[in-house]
């Protein structure tokens, strides 16, 4: 019965040091379609984002749980290996144009999307950019 007991305890515990399962959000990109080219952007959209801001910047999370849910954890080691050693086949580099579509196509509150964007674009070239593209965009208008 104590042996009972003791395997019980020790899945207890393996169960409370992984982190929870979660259903992945909608992606406007990636309606009814193989989770694949999800995987892959998610993963790409979250090493742009602590590119901009660093890795303690929530928004950021959001593309973490997404690529740690949808990818599988061979092809997360071996990208990340390819990034070490600077052959990784994505573009992770700090794009303001993309990071907002992808921020965008996460189903968070717009006016979330926009303060989160702002404050990842740390410099003055990516804030001009940003109210640039909103002022010439019906984006503002929705807001209001």
């Amino acid at each position: 019965m104590s042996e009972e007991n003791s395997i019980n305890t020790a899945t207890a515990q393996i169960k409370t040091e992984e982190s929870p399962l979660h259903t992945v959000g909608f992606d406007a990109r990636f309606p009814q379609q193989n989770q694949t080219k999800h995987c892959w952007q998610a993963y790409v959209d979250y090493h742009k984002c602590i590119n901009i801001k660093g890795e303690d910047f929530a928004p950021c999370k959001v593309f973490w749980r997404t690529y740690n849910s949808l990818c599988p954890v061979d092809w997360i080691e071996k990208w990340d290996e390819q990034r070490e050693k600077g052959i990784f086949a994505g573009n992770v580099s700090a794009d303001c144009e993309m990071l907002l579509k992808a921020f965008l196509s996460t189903n968070l509150p717009r006016s979330y999307v926009i303060q989160s964007f702002y404050y990842a674009a740390s410099n003055v070239v990516a804030h001009v950019w940003l109210i640039n593209t909103l002022i010439g965009s019906r984006f503002i208008q929705d807001l209001m």
